[in-house]
């Protein structure tokens, strides 16, 4: 096991990506481990009140509650894909949508002399 602070997002991704199980309180963990499959235990309160998919696992802070989840999620294994926070190119239609966009014209105002 390794607790780590910050990575970047090359190398974060494929980390979470291969992970056997992800546990913490990441606002990452509900949107990106949810996209990959991976499994998590997301620990605490701090993120009450997302959506989250069945990969998302929620316990308090307490030892045994950890524990047993971790348990349950790693004899679990991965997850389908989850697309509850967007899908794979989807930034590529948003941009061709507004591409179709007709330039916005000003109104004029007129004052007779």
């Amino acid at each position: 096991m390794h607790a780590y602070k910050n990575f970047e997002p090359e190398e974060y991704i494929p980390l979470l990506d291969n992970a056997v199980c992800a546990i913490g309180n990441s606002s990452s963990f509900i949107r990106d481990a949810s996209f990959l499959g991976t499994p998590v235990v997301l620990v605490g309160t701090r993120q009450d009140g997302r959506e989250r998919t069945k990969a998302v696992i929620k316990v308090v802070e307490n030892k045994d509650k950890i524990v047993d989840a971790v348990k349950f999620q790693i004899n679990h294994g991965r997850y389908e894909v989850s697309n509850l926070y967007g899908t794979v190119g989807v930034s590529t239609r948003i941009v061709k949508q507004f591409k179709l966009l007709e330039k916005y014209k000003q109104k004029q105002f007129v004052t007779k002399n």
